[in-house]
């Protein structure tokens, strides 16, 4: 049930990028949307399982078109000197879904009928309805204004958002150059043959870095907690439902206090430390999770069991501190749809 939302997620891939960067941003915010509708009303409405899977797939397809394209939006219309935290913000948002699904979920759980998984279902629907009622209240990006020769609407919006209303601002005029000079070079090097990105070692390091970063982003554990939660807590004894439900809630509060405060401070600092710094953080938890998992299995002590829920919330802070503050805080479309092929 989990790897068909993945799997709608992978199957989309080959055409976000191109659908983005053809039609701007705000219409795949918007399609992504009304197929987020379509997913959440056919789940609700499931008659079977086979009709649920098909409609995590449906959700998971419509995802990477918000994802991709709101977070390109979000890098193209913020002033440069927030980009970095707004990026980060905009990652670290997803806690909010989560705490309200959980909230959600720990009142539902327990109804004696179908309503216990319909409501929450049904309740995936308002977010992408909010996207298409207020998406058309949002500037287009100015970047993509601009590589399709709109230069004039792309001032405007500079002018307006950037500028406060300065028509001779310059700021908006160096901002307006960059952007020039940076889809000049960029389609400069999209002449370049494609071989030319593993000719030398420093390419191929780069590509090597870009790949893996959504890799290690995704394989470094947080699946087990995000998925497999109820699992890893019937592995310490814990099997009371409502008290899953709970921990969980607690879990993802947490997870979006202490991760809106990485998001403010880790783009102030060298990227590289910090992913040093946060690889080696959840290294540390996950050995210690280990070997407290391991004591409890071997003497089923209270003193074990606790320290491994202490690590489910120490695990929060270390992967929050650069996979989810700095992911998405400096990339595009390309970019992050190439870390999200993992």
């Amino acid at each position: 049930m989990a790897g068909m939302y993945s799997l709608g997620c992978v199957s989309a891939l080959p055409f976000v990028p191109f659908v983005v960067d053809k039609i701007g941003r705000r219409y795949p915010i918007l399609l992504g949307g009304v197929i987020s509708i379509i997913g959440g009303i056919v789940q609700g409405s499931a008659l079977n399982f086979a009709m649920f899977i098909v409609a995590r797939f449906i959700l998971g397809f419509a995802n990477v078109f918000c994802v991709v394209a709101a977070s390109s939006l979000i890098g193209e219309l913020s002033h440069p000197k927030e980009r970095a935290v707004m990026g980060s913000l905009y990652n670290n948002s997803w806690d909010i879904g989560a705490v309200v699904a959980a909230g959600v979920t720990l009142w539902t759980f327990a109804m004696p009928n179908n309503w216990g998984w319909t409501i929450p279902s049904f309740l995936q629907v308002l977010p992408s309805l909010l996207q298409v009622c207020f998406i058309w209240f949002l500037p287009e990006s100015p970047r993509w204004l601009v590589s399709k020769g709109r230069g004039n609407e792309a001032h405007a919006i500079l002018v307006k958002y950037h500028a406060e209303g300065d028509e001779n601002s310059e700021f908006v005029k160096a901002e307006f150059a960059q952007i020039e000079q940076t889809l000049e070079a960029e389609l400069k090097i999209a002449r370049i043959n494609r071989k030319g990105v593993f000719s030398t070692p420093g390419m191929r390091k780069r590509v090597i870095v870009a790949s893996f970063l959504g890799l290690f982003t995704e394989w470094c554990g947080i699946g087990l907690i995000s998925l497999y939660l109820a699992l890893v807590l019937d592995s310490i004894g814990i099997h009371d439902n409502r008290t899953k439900n709970m921990i969980n809630f607690a879990r993802i509060v947490w997870s979006l206090v202490n991760g809106t405060v990485s998001a403010l401070i880790a783009p102030q600092y060298p990227r590289r430390r910090m992913y040093l710094a946060c690889t080696i953080s959840i290294f540390v938890v996950f050995t210690a999770w280990t070997i407290a998992s391991a004591k409890y299995t071997l003497t089923h002590s209270n003193v074990s069991a606790q320290a491994v829920l202490a690590l489910i919330f120490l695990y929060s802070p270390a992967y929050n501190l650069a996979f989810t503050a700095l992911t998405y805080s400096k990339d595009y479309s390309i970019g992050v749809v190439f870390s999200q092929s993992w």
